[in-house]
């Protein structure tokens, strides 16, 4: 209250394709580290699954965050024409590259693309590919490589649940950015989960990471029907 957070959320039940809440969805926010999900997407389009330095570089990339291996595959693998190939393959209508082409945080993609994004993973990648991208996305550790506290939003939220999520945090165009997302799995079903904030860079940080985890496990009820959280 009274610290204009822009707030967007798309949750889908990937199993029964329904969308559970949009609230909006189609809004482009700045993606930090959520970017990264369309660099590791791009280098496998190239390669195939990754091996040696290169898996894992993309392992550190999307589990820890690892900022260093981003920037080294964002230049290798052509910067701003990652996300412009990427957004034309996936059909990501509100996806755009940064105006600086060094700055891939600041990668605008909606909410309901970056649910796009995870839907193609779990369902139109081969085995070894969703495979290895979920894998590292399940181990991201509280802290990542540059030592912030990873555990935000969906992870927090959803004590004790099984999840594999991309997290992103900094600042764009001024704002303070904390973006929560990824797959949430209950008893029966998985859901792909989206919610995206910026707020003033005015706002500390620990108090807009607390919001962001409590807003996130409000929509709790909304995962509910896919049976318990486990």
């Amino acid at each position: 209250n009274g610290n204009d957070p822009r707030l967007e959320i798309e949750i889908v039940d990937l199993d029964a394709c329904a969308v559970e809440v949009s609230w909006k969805g189609d809004q482009p926010q700045p993606t930090a580290s959520v970017v990264k999900l369309l660099i590791a997407l791009e280098l496998i389009d190239r390669s195939g699954v990754p091996s040696d330095s290169d898996a894992a570089a993309v392992r550190s990339m999307l589990s820890a965050s690892d900022d260093r291996a981003a920037s080294r595959l964002w230049q290798q693998l052509g910067g701003p024409e990652i996300v412009r190939r990427q957004a034309g393959k996936l059909g990501l209508a509100h996806t755009s590259p940064p105006a600086d082409p060094g700055q891939w945080g600041s990668t605008q993609m909606s909410a309901d693309d970056v649910v796009a994004v995870y839907r193609h993973i779990t369902s139109g990648r081969p085995d070894d590919e969703r495979e290895f991208l979920t894998e590292a996305l399940e181990s991201a550790p509280r802290n990542a490589a540059d030592g912030f506290d990873q555990h935000f939003g969906i992870p927090r939220a959803f004590p004790g649940a099984k999840w594999a999520v991309k997290q992103g945090w900094g600042t764009s165009d001024g704002r303070r950015v904390l973006n929560t997302t990824g797959l949430v799995r209950t008893e029966s079903r998985t859901f792909a989960v989206a919610v995206m904030s910026t707020w003033d860079d005015s706002v500390d940080v620990a108090a807009a990471t607390k919001a962001l985890t409590a807003a996130t496990g409000a929509l709790k009820s909304s995962l509910a029907g896919g049976g318990k959280l486990a």
